[in-house]
């Protein structure tokens, strides 16, 4: 229901219902990306400081003003998946929340305009990614929904140098470098989480073997 070009007109979209079902599936996928990449940095030779938070332009959505007031949000970037048992998670970063603020650089300043799906988020990931490289932490600048907003710093933890991606069409997985790209539909049909894992370390271990 969300991908560009859906048949569905955008007033048949239910974004209250549509964007968390969205989130959820994108929160499955980092979570079991996080642990595999966590678990086996020994093994890779790339690695990286990660705090296991993935991003989202609104304007993903067919419709990105219902989808902002369905999030509760002004802006145009979200928080779209948090993964469980990650600095990110830990430090209260939850799926929905707006960003604002990336290292002292408003997200607005950095998202590529011209970006298209998940390419329009690339830039505020390659932010988090070098200031953690730098710095081994990266300062956000949120707004939780009905809160004001504020401030905070999160540690890094090394692990596999990977980026968890979730595609709206398709039915494969595939390695595009570091980024590891999973249709939705593949993952909805994996019934439990160890079945989605194996599929994800498939991935990741071409990842690692540098089979791109």
């Amino acid at each position: 229901l969300l991908a560009s070009g859906s048949a569905f007109a955008r007033e048949a979209i239910d974004y209250t219902a549509a964007i968390p079902s969205w989130q959820a599936h994108e929160s499955r996928l980092l979570s079991l990306g996080w642990r595999l990449a966590r678990g086996n940095a020994s093994l890779c030779l790339s690695r990286q400081r990660a705090i296991g938070l993935s991003l989202s332009r609104v304007r993903r959505y067919e419709d990105p003003a219902r989808a902002r007031a369905a999030m509760g949000i002004g802006g145009d970037v979200a928080i779209a998946a948090v993964a469980a048992g990650s600095p990110a998670e830990a430090a209260g970063l939850r799926a929905g929340m707006e960003l604002l603020v990336i290292g002292g650089t408003p997200v607005v300043s950095l998202a590529d305009p011209r970006g298209k799906g998940n390419a329009s988020a690339d830039a505020l990931h390659d932010r988090i990614d070098s200031l953690l490289v730098r710095q081994g932490a990266v300062t956000l600048r949120i707004a939780p929904r009905g809160q004001p907003a504020r401030e905070l710093t999160v540690s890094g933890e090394p692990v596999c140098r990977a980026r968890f991606t979730m595609l709206r069409a398709g039915s494969h997985a595939q390695t595009r470098g570091f980024i590891i790209e999973v249709a939705v539909q593949l993952l909805a049909e994996a019934r439990s989480d160890d079945e989605a894992a194996t599929m994800v370390a498939h991935e990741l271990a071409h990842n690692i073997l540098g089979h791109w």
